[in-house]
């Protein structure tokens, strides 16, 4: 138990900027768009460090994530190249869900166990064999496949050895004991197992005594294996039960789970130096449910790992310092939408008055459906008056938002003269808001230079003369568009419409001016 002094602990919470909850309207609510919990880390995750990921599938996309940013993974390389796995996700057979099959694999790998295929693995009435202690995903198969990769698997974790940076992640509390071989097993046992053998097997929730007394054997074992110095990083995965083997909602056996391995991580992280504890689990849990997890709600959104890692590394290693908004500009760029907005608002902490970097989080807000409710928070903290650039950016956010209202108003009280960004922007909200005529008037003073601009104004004055009858004159400017911008989506979506229009309006048209005959 942690004990603080009351001036020891009065001093902490003064000291603290992170003791409170954020208000949802603060710059620096790190509960806003996509969640990142203060840290403090113990320690670096150095150049020369190898680093070695243990733990449940959610070890393995921190370990995905990990290589993106240019880290070498120990063992990664050897299920690449063996033909033993699916190499699109070839460490996927390492994955240990429950804290006893991490103890397992450490037994097996450096001899204080031997693994017996007799007791440790089923065989089919087929005759293929399954083995016990590795995923659910990796099938039944001959007996020498399974040897192979059980083989590839000990020399794996034998990398350990020489491993400097080791990040464990939990999984799950629900774990499969084998009577017969006095192990818990890393899945579910073969339903023919089961049917076979009813009493062989038997589900156990593990308490959080237990699984803080295996994750300190293990630390211990680590520490004879692993060279001086090493360093180890807990993280509890934020991939919930996928069902629950118990009477109880899963939504309240999850709770538990994760509760109880996060108890036992807290008490490694507080009575070791050398352990660290990441809050992946609470980042990805207090992020909204819609942005954070997949349709199944058991999945994590690729981004936020990434996002999470990418996290992690700069709190780990040295981080890149972005002082000026167009050095965080240029590195926005790689980053999730949800990540640019948490890297937004760190800028906007130092820089409330920025307008560039607000106007980038309603530009970055609006161009994410789910992130599009955020817009009007950072929209109510712009200036009154804006110069012609930012009146833009904030008109082309405003049509995104289909408010082609706010957009006439924003540009009718600004001279633009001939940029073709603002006539493109007001000819649009013009066009949206069934204002034709006005948006003839004003697309038709756009210069006839720059082949982006300008195709995008012709589609819209196409589709403002379509409307009013001019049909002719629609189709000229729709070839300009074609002719500028011939691989364009939205010209070619236009283009249909107009088709269907002359279509629909004129069938004599259609043959006259939309596909002449070819001149003798």
């Amino acid at each position: 138990m942690k004990v603080l002094g009351s001036t020891e602990a009065l001093a902490t919470y003064k000291a603290n900027p992170y003791s409170g909850w954020p208000n949802r309207d603060e710059l620096d609510d790190r509960l806003a768009h996509f969640t990142l919990p203060a840290v403090k880390p113990k320690f670096k995750l150095e150049a020369h460090d190898r680093v070695f990921t243990i733990g449940s599938c959610f070890a393995r996309n921190i370990e995905n994530a990990l290589v993106e940013t240019g880290r070498t993974i120990a063992g990664r390389d050897l299920w690449l190249n063996s033909g033993l796995v699916d190499r699109n996700n070839p460490s996927s057979i390492l994955n240990n869900f429950a804290v006893s099959s991490i103890e397992n694999e450490l037994d097996w790998a450096f001899g204080e166990a031997r693994f017996n295929v007799e007791e440790h693995c089923y065989q089919y009435a087929n005759g293929k064999w399954q083995d016990l202690h590795i995923p659910q995903a990796i099938k039944a198969s001959r007996l020498d496949l399974l040897e192979q990769r059980r083989d590839l698997i000990h020399k794996t974790y034998r990398l350990l050895e020489s491993s400097s940076f080791i990040i464990i992640t939990l999984g799950l509390v629900e774990a499969w004991f084998d009577k017969k071989a006095q192990k818990y097993l890393n899945l579910t046992p073969p339903k023919e197992a089961i049917r076979q053998h009813p009493k062989r097997f038997e589900l156990h929730v593990q308490s959080v005594d237990f699984i803080r007394q295996t994750l300190f054997r293990i630390v211990s074992k680590l520490k004879a294996i692993c060279p001086e110095g090493h360093k180890i990083l807990i993280t509890v995965s934020p991939i919930p039960l996928t069902a629950s083997f118990t009477d109880r909602d899963v939504i309240v056996a999850n709770a538990y789970s994760k509760a109880a391995l996060r108890v036992a991580a807290e008490e490694l992280y507080q009575e070791h130096t050398h352990i660290d504890y990441f809050p992946s689990f609470e980042s990805i849990t207090h992020t909204d449910r819609s942005v954070a997890y997949l349709n199944d709600q058991v999945h994590v959104n690729t981004d936020l790992i990434g996002a999470n890692v990418r996290h992690m590394m700069s709190l780990y290693s040295e981080a890149v310092n972005l002082e000026t908004f167009e050095q965080l500009r240029q590195a926005l760029h790689a980053l999730p939408p949800q990540e640019r907005l948490v890297q937004l608002g760190k800028f906007l902490v130092k820089n409330p008055d920025h307008t560039g970097a607000i106007l980038t989080c309603v530009e970055v807000a609006t161009t994410n459906r789910k992130l599009m409710r955020l817009a009007e928070k950072y929209i109510a903290k712009l200036p009154a008056k804006l110069n012609l650039r930012e009146a833009i950016s904030l008109s082309n956010s405003y049509l995104r938002l289909n408010t082609p209202e706010r957009v006439i108003e924003l540009l009718s009280s600004i001279t633009f003269g001939k940029n073709k960004s603002a006539i493109y922007a007001i000819g649009r909200a013009f066009n949206q808001t069934g204002q034709f005529s006005k948006a003839v008037d004003v697309l038709e003073r756009s210069p006839h230079s720059g082949a982006g601009p300008r195709a995008l104004i012709a589609m819209e004055l196409a589709k403002a003369l379509r409307h009013l009858g001019r049909n002719k004159e629609a189709r000229e400017q729709m070839e300009i568009a074609k002719e500028l911008r011939p691989a364009d989506k939205k010209v070619k979506a236009a283009e249909q419409e107009l088709f269907g229009f002359f279509a629909k309006t004129s069938r004599f048209y259609e043959k006259a001016v939309m596909r002449p005959k070819a001149k003798s």
